[in-house]
Formats: C-alpha cells, structure tokens, sequence
C-alpha cells in the first residue's frame, strides 16, 4: 500500500524554498519515503511540513514545522556588565540553540576559575554564588573581573571586556552583614528556601564558635539583645575585640560558609541584675484546690523572673513570671500533716543576659483551713455592778460548735465615733462548754468611774484559719474604775519641750559668734541649712541599709525583722533603731550632760 505526501520546505536565513510530492510505501505498519530533495544549503536554517493526499481528492491538515538547521554554533561575543548582581552573556551563531558551554571567570590577575553553565545565553554572578567560587577571598574589596567564553576545547576562548566592582555595592558584598544597634546585635541575612542555617561567630581570628544553631526561616533581619551572653565568658571583659559573623547554609546535603567583614568594638561585662523581693508566700485553696502563692516586687519591664518551688526535698517546679506579673502559683498536694516544707528560689534576667543573683526563700507553711463555723447564739446578763470594793459579775451563755474553739471579748466605744471602738479579749472556750461567769471585766476598760456601754461577744476561733464572723449580745452598762490619781514627774519643773525652731533658735548666736559679718537673714539659713542637711543626711543613710555613729550621742541604723503574714513567718522588712551612747544613756539618767569618757569612768 502507498501513500502521496506532500511538502513544504521553508528557508529562514534565504529564498532556497523547496516544495514536492513524494510516494511512501507501508512496511511493517509504518509509512516510509527515501530521500526527495538535493542536499540543503550550508549557513541556511529550514522547517519542514508535510500532509497527505486523500483518496478521493483532498489533503489531510498539515503538520506541525519542524526546524533543519544547517549553520555552524559558535560563540561569536562575550560581555560583563555589572551591578548588585553581575551578569556574564554571550551571543551563539545559532540563537535557537543554547548549548551549555565553557564559561570561566578571572578576579583581578588570579587564576581563572571554572563557572558552572547549564545553558542559556546569560550567567548572573551574585556576591552568594560569588564568595562561594571564591572562599571569601575578595570579602568587601573593590575588584577587577573578567570572563570569558568558549562552545568546546576545541575552539578559542572569546574574553570580555573587564570591569570594576564596588566591595559595598557590588557583588563583593558580605551576604551576610552585622551591626550593634542599642544593647544588641542585629543580623541581616536572607535565608533562601528550602535551606537550614547556622550562626558562628569568631572573636579575634580564634576558632569560630557557634552564635545561632537554627538561623530562623522567612527573615532578613534577627536582632540578639542577649548576644553577649552568647558569648565566652573571658571574652566579656570590657576590652575591645575583632568580630567576625559566619553563616552556613546547608542545602541537600552541602554546606557552604559566608563571611562578614570583621568590626571592632568593646565587649562590656554583664551587669550583675538587684535581687529579686520575696514578699510573701502562702497556702491557700483555689475551688478546693490547694495552691501555694508566692508573692513579689514588680520587676523592671525588660526583665523576667524566674521562680523555683521545692516541697519537702521532691521535685522542682519552675515558672517564669514577665513585667507586671508578681504572683507565681503552684499546685501542691495535701498530705494531711497540715504544714509543709518549701524551698523558693527567685532569680531576675534581662534580655540581654544580665542576671541578678539567686534570692533563696525557705519556710514552714500550714495547710491552709477555711473559716471557722460561726456561733448560733450568745446571751450575757449582768449578776453584779461594781463598786469600789467589789467587782462586777456577768454570765455569758452561748450554743457551741463541736469541735471548735470561740473567744469571748468585750467592745467600748466612746461617744459614737466607731472608727475608735477598742476590742478587749477576754479568754478563750472549748467546744464542751456553753457558759461561764467572770469577774471584775471592767478592769480592761478605761477607768472613768461613769457608767459605759459595753458590748460583749464571742468569736469561733481556729489556730491555723484565724476567727470567724463575730455574735454579740445586748448592749450592758458597766461602771468603770475610778480613774488614778497621777503623781507629778520628778522632772515636771524641769523638763522642756522642743521643736526645730528651739534648736534653730540656739543654732542662730552659735553662728553669729562664728561669722559676724553675716547679716540675720543670713545666720537664719544657715541655721535651718545646718539641721536640714544634718538630719537629711542621717535619713539618706538610714534609708540605705546603713548607720550614722554620733559620738556622745548614740547610733542611728537600719535593721531587719521578721514580718507576719497570717499565721506564717514569710518575710522580712526594714525598719529604724537608735542605740544612745553611753554618755548620753548616762548622762540621763544622772540629769546631767556627760561624755562617753565620763560615762564609762563613772563606776
């Protein structure tokens, strides 16, 4: 079976067009024709389609041009031009064709390196491509490049033009670059897709230590404000150093290393942070669960806290509390011993790695109870008035709690001012009692000799809770002592009262004495200049944790004691002491003036 086709030769570089009609013959299935025109022109570059002759007359549609190139590839120009990214291009013979081909690359007169060139017509070189062909060799200088290009070993190398590239702007650049910005150091580094990174740092031209291990994804700048805690701790010594950043990127499976340019700057010390202010800690039960609540002073915005708990020498709990955070929470259990053991450590951090020192808590705290049951009912009734010879007598009645102690008090308020209303305990009951009888309350009361209104009540009681909600009863009138006849001081004719304006008073001849060509006015501000300064200067130390020692005197200090928080000893605060001298300890006692000297030599 044969077939008649038809063809078209086109020719693209001319007018040697070519056109005919051929036989095919069918052997083994597939159409098949020997050759049908004369050989085609060199340097020419054809297309060639074809269609078939239907039975009956007609012609299939044709098909698609395929190209028959009869030209010569070649290299035929190179050129650089350069830039952020410097590209390397090159014209073929054959345009349609692009081959990949030799192509190499020279820094100022070193040796040419190989480029890699899987074809096309251009080559970008950026400073990442760039410093790893060249091992950071040319990091940030001002080179001189040229390139060069080749189809094959079998022809001649074409060389480029050179030219210049700026070590700033060009493709010397550092892909990776670095500054000191406020207390931290900001890196600037795009990280490219699908590739894991590393941060090394190098100090003085030693051995390059690890900075970042996981250089973080989708960012073109990190800042560090904890850098220096990064850092080696001889190297924190306040004296200036060679820095030098390196990246390494890792991408399947090759990693290659860029530099930054080297700076020098002062590596400080870290600051050693104030300790952190245990306030109080606490047991305390939060919807039926037990918690203990550690207290603190608000720390500085840009620092954290770090809060340990340790129950009976078991396991450490750790939580960390941030700026306007002063309560840390930590579940505990209830072993029913009703206190437990704790150890709290506290230690502040700053973002940049400052650390304060470790502020170390330990204490005994009960279990935490809820508030005592209040008492159903209580009733007094007064048996006795008093006089001056016998007392009064009152019975108190009440319903007791099982279980729970109560405490029975009195309450006098004089006039009808009840911000000044003064509670007096009276002792304490059990749960096996229900009544009782004192005698002579009206000792606790101000002795006035008139008749007051007393209001007596009892309270339930619990050692570890407190008291629970008072009942009281009717209002009594109880006749009050007679108040004591008050016998006159030995000093009473003697002893004065002074101010700041008596001493400024004396103060004033003294230092119109010592400088008499000062006006009055004067003498008075220098007066009140001397005891300000004096008695502000006494404060400022005080207030600081210190003493002021005045001779003949006494001793002024701060000092610490221990502060109660319910029932648990959880805190210290500072307060004032004086300490008089023993001169003047003496010396008031004798009611005289004496120095210490004398004080001491007295027997």
């Amino acid at each position: 079976m044969s077939l008649r086709i038809r063809y078209e030769i086109t020719d693209l570089t001319g007018d040697d067009h070519r056109a005919g009609t051929l036989d095919c013959w069918q052997n083994d299935g597939v159409f098949s024709a020997d050759a049908f025109t004369p050989p085609l022109l060199e340097a020419h570059d054809y297309t060639l389609r074809a269609a078939i002759e239907l039975y009956g007359g007609g012609l299939s549609p044709w098909s698609e041009a395929e190209r028959i190139s009869r030209i010569e590839q070649a290299v035929i120009e190179a050129w650089l031009q350069g830039g952020a990214t410097t590209a390397i291009g090159w014209r073929l013979a054959d345009p349609s064709i692009e081959p990949p081909i030799d192509l190499q690359l020279r820094v100022n007169d070193s040796d040419w390196i190989d480029l890699p060139n899987p074809g096309g017509s251009y080559y970008l070189l950026d400073p990442r491509r760039f410093h790893a062909l060249t091992d950071n060799a040319w990091l940030g200088q001002t080179v001189t490049l040229t390139a060069r290009a080749r189809l094959n070993e079998n022809v001649e190398w074409i060389e480029t033009q050179a030219i210049t590239s700026q070590g700033v702007t060009g493709i010397t650049r550092p892909v990776f670059g670095w500054s000191l910005t406020g207390a931290g150091v900001a890196l600037q580094y795009t990280l490219p897709p699908n590739t894991t990174a590393r941060v090394w740092l190098s100090i003085d031209g030693g051995p390059a230590f690890e900075f970042d291990p996981s250089y973080p994804a989708n960012k073109t700048l990190v800042y560090y404000p904890d850098w220096r805690v990064r850092l080696p701790a001889p190297f924190r010594d306040g004296q200036f150093h060679d820095l030098q950043f390196r990246v390494r990127e890792t991408i399947n499976g090759v990693t290659q290393e860029y530099w930054s340019l080297p700076r020098n700057y002062r590596i400080d010390p870290l600051p050693v942070l104030a300790l952190a202010e245990i306030h109080a800690v606490e047991w305390m039960t939060s919807q039926g669960n037990p918690q203990i609540r550690v207290t603190f002073k608000p720390i500085p915005n840009n620092q954290r806290l770090t809060v340990t708990l340790q129950l009976d020498s078991g396991a450490v709990e750790t939580q960390t509390l941030t700026p306007g955070q002063t309560l840390a929470f930590f579940p505990v259990s209830d072993d029913q011993r009703g206190y437990r053991s704790v150890r709290i450590t506290a230690q502040t951090r700053d973002v940049a790695g400052a650390e304060s020192a470790v502020n170390v808590h330990t204490a005994l705290l009960y279990r935490g109870y809820p508030q005592p049951a209040p008492i159903p009912a209580f009733n007094t009734q007064l048996l006795r008035q008093g006089d001056d010879v016998t007392p009064d007598r009152v019975r108190f009645t009440w319903t007791p709690v099982p279980g729970q102690l109560a405490e029975l008090f009195a309450t006098y308020t004089p006039g009808t001012d009840y911000r000044k209303t003064q509670i007096y305990p009276l002792g304490y009951v059990d749960s096996t009692e229900n009544e009782c009888t004192l005698d002579n309350t009206r000792e606790h009361f101000p002795k006035t000799g008139q008749l007051l209104r007393i209001v007596y009540g009892i309270r339930p009681y619990h050692l570890i809770a407190g008291y629970g909600i008072p009942i009281t009863a009717d209002t009594l009138h109880i006749r009050a002592e007679n108040p004591i006849a008050s016998t006159p001081l030995p000093d009473a004719n003697t002893a004065q009262h002074w101010a700041d304006e008596n001493l400024l008073a004396t103060l004033k001849p003294i230092l119109i004495a010592a400088f008499p060509t000062v006006t009055p006015t004067q003498h008075s501000v220098l007066a009140e200049l001397t005891l300000e300064t004096l008695v502000r200067t006494i404060k400022i130390i005080v207030a600081q944790g210190g003493r002021v020692t005045l001779d003949h005197y006494g001793l002024f200090a701060a000092q610490w004691k221990t502060a109660r928080v319910g029932q648990t000893l959880t805190y210290t605060e500072r307060g004032v002491s004086f300490k008089p001298a023993p001169g003047f300890s003496a010396g008031v006692k004798a009611g005289t003036v004496m120095t210490d000297a004398e004080a001491e030599a007295t027997p």
